[in-house]
């Protein structure tokens, strides 16, 4: 974990008083170069980069997170984890050239996970093309972004002799992601046993279990409520551009 600046440690310890809401930031900040950061009583809007500048804003309060939207500026154009509630304050200038939402899920500590049955490796940042090549969500990332990511997360694979044929890998926000078996080797127990093992890996580090779903991926739906993780809310990651561009 990078040394942390004091304003990064202050935002921190705002962050850290509603760890579920705020644990994306608290990972983004504890992991990648931090740009700027905006307050506005316990708000925070936080510009940093990891394959891409984001922005992130965390705030309970709708005039305090006004006062933050009035700060971003025409450079500030892919926001993530952003709540419901903010999309207008966020939109009001801008528009979506795209919009991935998701349900944000949480495992509680007190759910026990199960033996891997599978042998199951660590991956190569070699794999990294290979495994974007085989990703449904492969045009919201990159292969550096993938590469990046089995060299300073988390990422475990099951292979067929030396072949990869199922995957998992943490996110530049800490969470489980990537997700993926191909359709050959489906319905045999591989994609469970990868989530169980990466969770149990996550929880070793002392860090909450979570993941992001779409709802219409219902295989991965179906896996988090088999797995225990319980419903937080939705959220999402957006791409904008100005109005006046």
């Amino acid at each position: 974990m990078k040394q942390l600046s004091p304003q990064e440690s202050k935002a921190i310890d705002i962050l850290e008083r509603d760890p579920l809401r705020n644990i994306n930031l608290i990972n983004f900040i504890k992991g990648y170069p931090i740009k700027s950061i905006d307050f506005a009583g316990d708000s925070l809007l936080v510009r940093g980069c990891s394959y891409a500048n984001w922005v992130y804003i965390s705030s309970c309060d709708v005039n305090e997170f006004t006062q933050l939207t009035e700060r971003l500026t025409h450079e500030d154009n892919q926001f993530a984890i952003i709540e419901e509630w903010m999309l207008p304050g966020i939109l009001q200038k801008r528009d979506v050239v795209w919009n991935l939402s998701c349900t944000k899920y949480w495992l509680p500590a007190e759910v026990k996970l199960p033996e891997t049955i599978n042998s199951i490796r660590s991956l190569s940042p070699n794999e990294a093309h290979y495994i974007y090549n085989n990703y449904t969500y492969s045009k919201y990332v990159c292969p550096e972004y993938i590469a990046e990511r089995i060299e300073n997360g988390i990422g475990l694979g099951i292979y067929d002799g030396s072949k990869l044929v199922a995957w998992i890998i943490t996110h530049d926000d800490g969470c489980m992601g990537f997700i993926n078996v191909l359709p050959e080797y489906r319905r045999m127990g591989y994609g469970i046993d990868l989530a169980n093992a990466l969770a149990n890996k996550i929880r070793e580090r002392g860090e909450m279990v979570f993941i992001h779903v779409e709802d219409s991926n219902m295989k991965s739906l179906l896996l988090a409520r088999k797995m225990g993780f319980l419903e937080y809310k939705e959220v999402h990651w957006i791409k904008t551009e100005s109005k006046n561009r």
